[in-house]
């Protein structure tokens, strides 16, 4: 089961001392995924095996890689 550790930027410290994680362990794990700071941070959890996933505020998507309601009803 996943334990929510961020949300809207702000560290759940409560979750990670539920999970023997420490703010530090967490911290250098973000900077390992180039996240530089928490506050990038909308949603992050971590599974039992210690991975950790992320909502990021920014997610990279330009305007012409999303897709609408209409593009996706052109191909049926």
């Amino acid at each position: 089961m996943a334990t929510e550790i961020i949300i809207a930027g702000h560290v759940l410290y409560e979750n990670l001392k539920r999970r023997n994680i420490t703010a530090k362990w967490l911290i250098d794990n973000l900077k390992m995924m180039n996240i530089k700071d928490i506050r990038e941070i909308n949603y992050a959890s971590i599974d039992e095996k210690l991975q950790i996933y992320i909502d990021p505020y920014e997610d990279h998507f330009h305007k012409e890689d999303t897709i609408t309601e209409e593009q996706s009803s052109d191909k049926n």
